[in-house]
């Protein structure tokens, strides 16, 4: 009996080479997703006839051992809420730093090139008591203020202009008065006040556009200056025999005005004395500003 059950494992071994040998002359691949039914199976371990062979999951016909991953649609829409939230959140605040810092710039740039061009002006024309330079408010017969725009003109292209890197002027509209826009490299511009010229209003950004949207409640895009160091009087005293500075126009000292409580106040419906609230904070926007810094 042993010696039959040696004799039949040897037949059964040459039988198996017998018929890998076939597999491989009819060219028959083995594994395959289909059913096949051979009386002679390709592997020595199938004793059946008829067996379903699959292939390994990761393996394709077009391309074996790559595995294809793919997302959900629910996946992307979730992800792409997640970044549109998030953008929302945070896009207000990016935009606020940017005006800011454009604000702080060029705040500080125009402060010191009208700085220089009046003190290069006194070293060419003498002391600013000798100029014929300021214009003081005049009224018709019937009350109203006469525009002085263009004798601002006159004393700007005397005095200060030839100091200046002025790129283009021009007039403009401004609730309901002729005013002349003097543009700088830089994109910033300013005007002077229409009916006399110790008083300038500087626009960062967009000036035409901040002239039309005016001063909208709780937010400003423009600052305002003062040019006036003739006077000694008590209401002028921060400007007396200085060059051009934020207006602090009756300003009694108190920090604490500059942003509520006064007519100029940068919380009022004037608020001029906003500029001042940013060069006391070395001309960077503080963070408790009253106002929306926006173009």
């Amino acid at each position: 009996m042993l010696r039959y059950r040696i004799m039949e494992s040897k037949n059964l071994k040459e039988d198996n080479m017998i018929k890998n040998s076939h597999c491989e002359s009819e060219k028959i691949t083995c594994h395959t997703e289909r059913r096949i039914d051979l009386r002679v199976p390709c592997h020595p371990e199938l004793v059946s006839g008829s067996q379903t062979l699959t292939p390994h999951p990761t393996l394709s016909h077009k391309g074996r051992g790559k595995v294809k991953v793919a997302f959900t649609l629910a996946e992307v829409l979730i992800t792409l809420g997640i970044i549109g939230i998030v953008a929302a959140m945070t896009l207000p605040a990016v935009v606020q730093h940017y005006n800011n810092h454009v604000t702080e710039v060029r705040l500080k740039k125009f402060y010191s090139a009208m700085n220089q061009a009046i003190r290069q002006s006194i070293a060419e024309n003498g002391e600013v008591e000798g100029w014929d330079y300021f214009n003081h408010d005049q009224w018709d017969e019937d009350g109203n203020l006469i525009n002085k725009s263009d004798k601002n003109d006159v004393s700007f292209k005397k005095y200060l202009a030839p100091y200046l890197k002025i790129t283009q002027q021009k007039e403009v509209m401004s609730d309901g008065k002729k005013v002349i826009l003097y543009y700088l490299s830089d994109g910033s511009a300013f005007n002077y006040a229409y009916h006399e010229n110790r008083d300038l209003i500087f626009y960062p950004k967009n000036p035409e556009k901040c002239i039309k949207q005016g001063y909208t409640q709780g937010s400003t895009c423009c600052f305002s200056f003062e040019f006036y160091p003739l006077s000694d009087n008590q209401d002028w005293k921060y400007l007396y025999r200085k060059g051009m500075e934020p207006v602090l126009f009756k300003w009694n000292g108190d920090v604490n005005k500059l942003y509520s409580g006064t007519t100029y106040s940068c919380n009022s419906s004037n608020p001029a004395y906003c500029t001042a609230i940013i060069q006391h904070n070395g001309w960077k926007v503080p963070k408790d500003f009253p106002r929306k810094i926006r173009y």
